[in-house]
């Protein structure tokens, strides 16, 4: 991923979303001094990672969690869209096609309208 960017700076923001120990790893290893990781995925219960806390702590790098909903929620959520009772297409504000997501979210860093885009593939 680094070389991927200037100078093989690293990313300003990662997000791990797959929820294994070695992705913790790697989003830490490709974000940039004063960057921030957001752990999305969440493993399982008793799951340890060990990070080198000198690159953590010189590096000025932030690690953040972000809990999601349960899989209780989410079935209960599928049961509300699929019995027709929660109406979620009233909440679409856009649409576009998979090639346009980079644009999708400049779109989103400017506050437009577009706050809930179905992306197409």
């Amino acid at each position: 991923m680094r070389a991927l960017t200037p100078d093989e700076r690293g990313v300003d923001i990662a997000i791990e979303a797959v929820a294994l120990p070695q992705t913790w790893h790697w989003a830490v290893d490709m974000v940039r001094r004063g960057g921030v990781v957001n752990f999305f995925g969440g493993p399982a219960a008793g799951t340890r990672v060990d990070f080198d806390t000198n690159q953590l702590h010189y590096n000025d790098i932030t690690l953040k969690a972000s809990f999601h909903h349960t899989p209780a929620a989410c079935r209960r959520a599928f049961e509300l869209i699929t019995s027709g009772s929660f109406h979620s297409g009233d909440f679409i504000t856009g649409r576009a096609p998979l090639r346009e997501l980079s644009d999708v979210f400049h779109r989103l860093m400017d506050r437009s309208n577009d706050i809930k885009t179905v992306i197409v593939p």
